[in-house]
């Protein structure tokens, strides 16, 4: 199950990633917009950018999390996500994967910045 973390009331760079989890049917907790009781909510997203135990931290939201490992910047999320959403290269799907990974990196500053 793959935990995303973004701000609970703006759609912005983590509605990407959502998109893109929600149109493959991928099992994800939205986390910030969770209940606290249940170990989610803003706190919950809080400890990955703020508790000194974290030992890399994202450098901003949205982030995600699956296992053990934290992936932040929407566009290496995207990225990573194509081919595990069964979007393969010659896959329909990854063309659009591929496509919103681009375009909120050149929209956002990306890699070239």
């Amino acid at each position: 199950m793959y935990h995303l973390h973004y701000w609970p009331t703006i759609q912005g760079r983590g509605e990407f990633v959502r998109l893109a989890l929600e149109a493959a049917g991928a099992p994800y907790i939205d986390i910030a917009r969770g209940d606290e009781p249940a170990g989610q909510g803003m706190a919950a997203m809080a400890h990955y950018l703020e508790d000194d135990s974290v030992a890399r931290p994202p450098f901003a939201c949205p982030f995600l999390v699956d296992g053990k490992l934290v992936i932040s910047q929407t566009a290496a999320i995207l990225l990573y996500l194509g081919p595990r959403l069964g979007a393969g290269r010659q896959e329909r799907g990854r063309p659009v994967v591929d496509a919103s990974a681009a375009t909120d990196d050149c929209r956002c500053g990306g890699r070239g910045a």
